[in-house]
């Protein structure tokens, strides 16, 4: 027998509403998907052979680009405008830590998307392990640490990339003034310093350099190219004083010599930095310690005098 809708009682009614509501949702969130899968990418509407470049090997290499590359073209747009600082801060660290030509935007927005979808991962944790209320926080909680843990993991390791070619740089340095000694060219120099520090990241950054001069970059382009992509001022007045004894006849040798020392002299000045940094670092750490071993000694003597009471 149909049911009437005039027999229906109230707690009937608001369950068939609740119903048809949640179709319409999983309706709707089903067509989103699907307009984020199929809807018409970037390149077939006239980008030119680069930007298609670029965008075919960022589907190849994530595959949340692949899967919602409309939307993440949206939410870099607006990352733009919301986070300026984060994004020029995440272009100058993504080359120095991805393989992939990430732009600082679109790589904060995949990393959001991929937020989203840590949210399922949470409540569903949530869901086994607790109650409902409990796995929704796990899962919004997900979805607002993620970018963010993810965001600080790669501005941390550019900086540690930079403070390891810092570090190297001064013996770099010697080894060139040794070879301008000996009569060796510039490019004679950068490809020994190349070979002889392969697997270090000065060594990939000397590589890069050697690529574009193989492919007919002018060197001072090159090298150029090299201080902008690594961001270190040591390494922006190595390149600097390379570019200028190139072009104005400079004594190369001498002038290596000095910048090695000055290196050096910098590399004691900021180990000395970092330990004063450590010092402030571990300062709550021992005393979070402290307190523990406090409190270790004082249960000694108060739990026996609790329990005789």
């Amino acid at each position: 027998m149909a049911i009437s809708l005039w027999a229906m009682t109230p707690e009937t009614a608001l369950a068939l509403a609740g119903s048809a509501a949640l179709a319409l949702a999983v309706g709707w969130a089903a067509w989103a998907f699907g307009w984020l899968v199929t809807s018409e990418r970037e390149d077939a509407t006239g980008t030119d052979d680069s930007g298609r470049d670029h965008r075919a090997a960022l589907r190849a290499g994530s595959l949340a680009y692949r899967w919602f590359e409309p939307l993440v073209d949206e939410l870099a747009v607006l990352n733009v405008g919301r986070f300026p600082q984060l994004v020029t801060r995440l272009d100058a660290a993504l080359p120095l830590t991805s393989p992939l030509p990430w732009m600082g935007a679109g790589f904060l927005a995949v990393k959001q998307v991929e937020g989203v979808m840590a949210f399922f991962a949470g409540f569903a944790l949530g869901l086994i392990a607790f109650d409902a209320p409990i796995a929704l926080f796990l899962g919004l909680l997900a979805t607002a640490v993620t970018p963010y843990v993810v965001v600080r993991g790669v501005l941390a390791k550019a900086e540690r990339y930079r403070i390891t070619i810092r570090n190297r740089l001064p013996y770099t340095i010697d080894l060139m003034a040794l070879m301008v000694e000996s009569g060796a060219t510039i490019r004679e120099c950068l490809a020994t310093a190349r070979v002889e520090n392969a697997g270090h990241p000065i060594g990939d950054e000397l590589m890069r350099v050697w690529v574009l001069i193989d492919n007919g970059r002018p060197q001072a382009d090159a090298l150029r190219a090299m201080a902008d992509r690594v961001g270190q001022s040591d390494v922006t007045e190595l390149v600097n004083t390379v570019n200028a004894a190139s072009e104005r006849g400079f004594e190369l040798r001498d002038v290596l010599r000095r910048m090695a020392e000055v290196l050096r002299t910098r590399r004691v000045q900021y180990m000395e930095q970092e330990s004063e940094r450590a010092k402030v670092q571990i300062t709550w750490p021992g005393m979070v310690i402290m307190v523990a071993c406090l409190l270790i000694v004082v249960a000694v003597f108060v739990l026996p005098a609790v329990g005789s009471k």
